[in-house]
């Protein structure tokens, strides 16, 4: 059981870092960039990166849901 806590947690700590390093890329290129062009990267990635984490935040979240059915409702043996 501690495996499948860690396993959670490590899962979360990717995703926060991902995010994160996701943001230190895209403002990386939108200070390159023109403005005009700068902008209209910035709203096709923003999009598509808000799509990700809430397909991420949605499978973390049933992750939750086993973990917790898991542990409290499955009959130990």
């Amino acid at each position: 059981m501690p495996i499948l806590k860690i396993m959670f947690v490590a899962a979360a700590l990717v995703a926060c870092l991902g995010r994160y390093f996701q943001e230190m890329h895209r403002l990386s290129v939108i200070k390159r960039l023109p403005p005009a062009d700068a902008r209209q990267y910035f709203e096709s990635t923003r999009q598509r990166s808000e799509t990700m984490m809430l397909v991420v935040t949605v499978v973390v979240m049933m992750l939750g849901a086993v973990a917790v059915i898991y542990t409290f409702v499955l009959p130990r043996s």
